[in-house]
């Protein structure tokens, strides 16, 4: 906006150029809801190997188990604050 307000259209036509190319390589962020089924999918592989259903000291075990399903699409800060809620 800056640039189209200053009359610089080209460097403006530049940004958004490499804003494109940027979005075709960055992952598709998880909705919501695929996100609560990634950490129900975490916290039951994490029940099966303990045989108990983890709690919030098994926190790290979930956010590993979340962070390999989820692979990329989520940030930590949004995983962790979906594991917490869940636990």
């Amino acid at each position: 906006q800056i640039y189209t307000q200053n009359g610089r259209g080209e460097l403006a036509a530049n940004e958004h150029a490499e804003a494109r190319v940027i979005d075709e390589y960055l992952p598709t962020p998880l909705t919501d809801a695929e996100l609560a089924d990634v950490v129900d999918t975490a916290i039951a592989q994490v029940t099966e190997q303990n045989g108990e259903p983890p709690g919030m000291k098994q926190m790290g075990q979930v956010m590993k188990a979340a962070t390999a399903i989820a692979a990329g699409k989520a940030d930590g800060a949004r995983l962790s604050a979906a594991v917490k809620a869940r636990l």
